[in-house]
C-alpha cells in the first residue's frame, strides 16, 4: 500500500513510544501554544495554526459526500487510529 494511505499505527508504532502529549493538527491553533510555553520554547519558535489554502473546508471535501460503504470501509481501515489518536467515527459515519 502506497505509504500515504496507510494507518498511522502502521507507520509509527504509537504504542513504542511513551508520548506525554497527542495533540491534533485540526485544533494547533489552540494546542501549540500551550505546548510551546510547557516546554519553554514559546520565546524560541512558532508554529502556525492550520493552512488557509486546505481543502478541507471545501464542500466537496465534506464527509457528507462519501458514500456510507465508501465511509464505512475508511473507518474499518482507519479503526486503530481512531481509537489511539481520540477521533469520534460521528464525522464520518454519522
Amino acid at each position: 500500500m502506497n505509504h500515504h494511505w496507510r494507518t498511522l499505527y502502521g507507520q509509527c508504532g504509537p504504542c513504542a513510544v511513551e508520548y506525554e502529549y497527542i495533540t491534533h493538527l485540526e485544533e494547533s491553533l489552540y494546542e501549540t501554544p500551550y505546548l510551546l510555553k510547557r516546554l519553554g520554547v514559546d520565546q524560541k519558535t512558532h508554529i502556525p495554526g492550520k493552512y488557509s489554502w486546505s481543502p478541507a473546508g471545501r464542500e466537496e471535501m465534506k464527509w457528507s459526500t462519501v458514500p456510507r460503504v465508501t465511509a464505512e470501509k475508511i473507518y474499518q481501515h482507519y479503526f486503530a487510529d481512531f481509537v489511539l489518536f481520540g477521533y469520534s467515527p460521528d464525522e464520518v459515519l454519522g
